[in-house]
């Protein structure tokens, strides 16, 4: 119909599996649910690890793949707690401006990758390959610094 022919070539016989220019096979799909069965389950276990008794029972609904918001993740146990990033900042590390310095990037639209760049003295000449370059605005001159 639009005159592509599929010439995949490959050395094994999974190397193409899932390739959209062929029918689908019941093979590749094996393979496939195999592998998100794997990292779903890997996840689950990470989870569980790093969550421990602070997670609900219901495993069954809390790795159902469903997306939860603030409020009922943090009653199932998946989130420690709600926040800004101000609050956090200073229940973590005191008062900004008293106990800790805080440097806030100014994006001004141009990218983060930009302004990752501009800020690591190992890449001025990737730097300079852009026009922009971000200000950091120290907030105090305490030694505590939080880098955002």
């Amino acid at each position: 119909k639009w005159g592509i022919d599929n010439r995949t070539y490959t050395a094994g016989e999974n190397k193409s599996i899932n390739n959209p220019l062929d029918p689908v096979k019941e093979s590749d799909v094996k393979i496939i649910k195999g592998l998100l069965n794997d990292i779903h389950q890997d996840f689950i276990n990470h989870v569980k690890t790093n969550r421990g008794d602070r997670l609900s029972d219901d495993d069954k609904l809390l790795f159902s793949g469903q997306v939860w918001t603030g409020e009922n993740a943090l009653k199932l146990g998946l989130i420690d707690g709600i926040d800004h990033m101000e609050g956090y900042i200073a229940k973590k590390w005191g008062k900004e401006g008293k106990d800790i310095l805080v440097y806030r990037l100014k994006n001004e639209g141009k990218g983060l990758l930009r302004a990752l760049l501009s800020m690591s003295p190992n890449m001025i000449e990737l730097e300079d390959l852009f026009t922009f370059s971000p200000s950091l605005t120290p907030l105090t001159e305490d030694k505590n610094v939080v880098d955002l």
